[in-house]
């Protein structure tokens, strides 16, 4: 991060680089990032996970929570200890939804609403699953 924030002031020319490493239901590996070094001699500067798509692969899911897989934790907290930036990305389930699957529908304005209003049941699923990628 000091790295970044001193980038107005220097004066090379430098590119800072990323990869995205995959979902973390099984198909996140750090085989990339591997690839990236032998080729070039240095790790991505930026190395992403997604954590859910679990979501995807099961058509019905009764707890929306359940749908966030931070499994790649472990490599990204290596990568970052070996000066490495991680990215996380979220492809989240419809929380409008009370189905969390490959089958759920599009989010309509009338559910935006509701999704951004904590108050509603589909507030309190967004809640639930920010929570649970925050801790």
């Amino acid at each position: 991060m000091n790295w970044l924030a001193h980038l107005p002031n220097r004066s090379e020319n430098r590119i800072l680089s990323g990869a995205f490493g995959g979902f973390t239901n099984a198909s996140f590996s750090m085989k990339e990032a591997n690839r990236i070094k032998t080729a070039t001699g240095q790790l991505p500067a930026i190395y992403g996970c997604d954590y859910s798509s679990g979501w995807l692969e099961k058509p019905y899911i009764s707890d929306i929570t359940e749908t966030i897989d931070y499994s790649c934790n472990s490599d990204l907290i290596s990568y970052w200890k070996s000066g490495g930036i991680p990215q996380i990305s979220l492809h989240l389930a419809n929380p409008a939804s009370s189905i969390f699957g490959k089958n759920a529908s599009h989010i309509s304005n009338s559910e935006y609403e509701k999704i951004l209003d904590l108050s509603t049941t589909e507030g309190k699923r967004l809640e639930a699953v920010l929570s649970k990628v925050a801790d």
